[in-house]
């Protein structure tokens, strides 16, 4: 994979994630028929809270269709798996944000898709177990992050922009596809989010941008040089 198609995907991803954040922005402040007593309208609350699929939507595309043309060529099952992973966590959170689910659940679910990554990148078993609590740690922690206009979201980009530059330095230009489209993606989303927030990622987007990156950062530092390991 080359420096264009890492470029390309984070591309696509910005501009998937700014027309769909756009379109459920609209959809979120278009008024409503109030149907509680006291003349709220929860739906707006419910829109607002699920725009995080957008960006979800916005970078899984962009990178689903780079691995469709061959961008990740020999590491195409350890990104598939890590993109897997993430739309996993996402899902759930989706209808977490329409229901809320037991914790238990949550935690078994991001379980089973961290454990699918790893054994998918063909991680040691003794690492492969660190791998697993670092992700679901992580990815709970940013969970947690989305109580403030534009926090997540910044974090996100920041921490993103990290790992590919890692990614790039260490020579794993396939492993920098997803940090590529994620930090584009939510780029694009942090227009909406940013104070005061239209838009908010929720426990989709939240949990599917703590699930990428904690995995992404895991894998990277697996695949860096001996020498340059100290990057991730």
């Amino acid at each position: 994979m080359n420096v264009l198609g890492i470029i390309a995907s984070g591309v696509a991803a910005l501009f998937i994630t700014v027309a769909l954040a756009k379109s459920a922005r609209r959809a979120a402040l278009r008024p409503h028929v109030p149907d509680e007593p006291g003349g709220r309208a929860p739906r707006a609350g419910v829109l607002r809270r699920i725009g995080g699929a957008a960006a979800v939507l916005g970078v899984g595309t962009a990178t689903g269709g780079a691995l469709w043309l061959g961008a990740a060529d020999d590491s195409a099952g350890s990104v598939a798996g890590l993109l897997a992973g993430a739309g996993t966590v996402a899902a759930l959170g989706l209808v977490h944000d329409l229901k809320p689910l037991w914790a238990a659940l949550r935690l078994a679910v991001q379980t089973a898709a961290a454990i699918l990554v790893v054994c998918l990148a063909g991680l040691s078993p003794a690492a492969g177990v660190l791998a697993v609590l670092w992700i679901v740690l992580v990815t709970n922690a940013f969970a947690l992050l989305d109580h403030a206009d534009g926090l997540l979201t910044t974090v996100g980009v920041v921490t993103a922009a990290g790992l590919l530059a890692c990614a790039v330095i260490d020579g794993s230009a396939a492993l920098a596809l997803l940090p590529a489209a994620l930090a584009a993606g939510l780029a694009g989303f942090l227009l909406h989010n940013w104070h005061p927030a239209r838009l908010r990622l929720g426990a989709s987007g939240a949990q599917f941008t703590g699930f990428a990156l904690a995995a992404s950062g895991a894998l990277i530092q697996a695949a860096a040089p001996s020498g340059r390991a100290a990057w991730a």
